[in-house]
């Protein structure tokens, strides 16, 4: 392989082998598509594994993991936090891990930042080697406001998280969008920007399991990925499972987050048929797709939609809310159904009555569920593979 290949230093707050979310599975698969293309990797990340700090985890990819305590309770039981303490816990990570790659025998031709938690590291790093830095977007705080009506929880670190926001995307000599939705926030957020913005799909896993026999369960088993916060539409869901209370459905759930005590509470009251399943490894959840009916992804803001994609390549029927990062991949009724999304007092909400409707037609129509999920899977094909996105990020250098 030639030796003219960029060396990528990855920084991201989320890594493999068990992400926590969208993000540190698709740093982890970018990590391994630019090794197996020939380029040195090295990736520095917080030890959410408790795994050994400094590993390869593939030829040329090595890994720098250090140990981030104060965010542990937040990220894996799902607990309200003081955002402040938060964000002094990551500017201490940022810290920790300037000081590991200050020691490490790295060579490093570009720096790639995935996460605002890790932007002064990487801003720090690339003008401290006279590197060029890549800013890959995962969620764009405006897009979450105007589906919340508003930003992060209302303490002074939301200023803080949008000033680092912009600071990275300013020095970022090039800005990947995952989807148009999130290249349109960007460019209308930052128009100085807008030059510099690429929009380059997050890659498709080289492999994965499919769904091939569609003959429903009983109960007809409904799935959610994600985390229960509020504008992944999850109350929602569960309203519109208590609305299906006459329906032989059992919903699985996988996934943490500060809504899972009140939705533990209101399934319980209404005594829904909910399956809860914690936080699953990835390999685990590829799985999931192939032993249930119907995945549901009711959220009311995304950047791309990683469980999606996933759901789709699987050849699961999928019902998920009609948003731009969806409807670019979703034709409705071609290979999944879309369902509107409204305007409320408190942020933008999936229309429980149109998703209880969608629900009822993937249950009672065998050849509907077939034809969506044969042409989900050939669908997805479409999109790149990882090697085709890692010669795509090159390319950007």
């Amino acid at each position: 392989m030639s030796s003219d290949l960029p060396a990528f230093l990855e920084l991201s707050y989320d890594y493999g082998p068990r992400p926590l979310y969208g993000m540190g599975t698709h740093v982890t698969a970018v990590a391994h598509a630019l090794a197996s293309l020939g380029c040195d990797v090295t990736v520095t990340t917080r030890n959410n594994a408790d795994l050994d700090v400094d590993t390869y985890d593939a030829p040329r990819l090595r890994v720098l993991r250090c140990d981030a305590d104060f965010d542990r309770e937040v990220l894996r039981e799902g607990r309200q936090h003081h955002s402040i303490g938060l964000l002094a816990g990551q500017l201490a990570f940022c810290r920790a891990m300037y000081e590991r790659l200050l020691r490490a025998d790295l060579r490093v031709d570009v720096v790639h930042n995935h996460s605002y938690a890790t932007t002064p590291l990487a801003i720090e790093l690339a003008e401290l080697w006279g590197v060029p830095l890549i800013s890959t977007v995962h969620v764009q705080d405006s897009m979450l406001e105007r589906a919340q009506r508003r930003s992060r929880p209302r303490s002074t670190d939301r200023h803080v998280v949008r000033l680092l926001e912009a600071e990275g995307l300013k020095r970022s000599e090039a800005i990947v969008a995952p989807t148009v939705a999130v290249a349109d926030a960007i460019r209308a957020d930052y128009p100085e920007c807008a030059e510099r913005v690429h929009i380059l799909p997050h890659p498709r896993p080289d492999s994965a399991p499919e769904k091939r026999d569609y003959r429903p369960h009983q109960p007809f088993r409904l799935l959610y990925v994600g985390r229960l916060i509020p504008y992944k539409g999850v109350r929602e869901l569960f309203e519109a499972v208590r609305l299906l209370s006459d329906e032989a459905i059992e919903l699985w759930v996988v996934g943490w987050g500060v809504q899972k005590d009140e939705l533990r509470a209101f399934a319980d009251r209404h005594r829904l048929p909910v399956r809860w399943l914690g936080h699953r490894p990835h390999e685990e959840v590829l799985q999931l797709y192939t032993e249930v009916d119907a995945l549901l992804v009711p959220s009311a803001a995304e950047s791309y939609g990683l469980v999606l994609q996933e759901g789709l390549q699987a050849g699961l029927p999928v019902v998920a809310t009609e948003i731009e990062p969806f409807t670019g991949r979703v034709g409705d009724g071609h290979n999944g159904l879309l369902v509107p999304v409204r305007s409320s007092a408190d942020g933008t909400r999936v229309d429980v009555s149109a998703l209880t409707d969608a629900v009822r037609r993937l249950l009672h129509d065998h050849g509907l569920r077939r034809t969506l999920g044969e042409n989900a899977r050939l669908r997805a094909q479409e999109s790149s593979l990882g090697e085709e996105y890692a010669k795509l990020l090159c390319a950007l250098v």
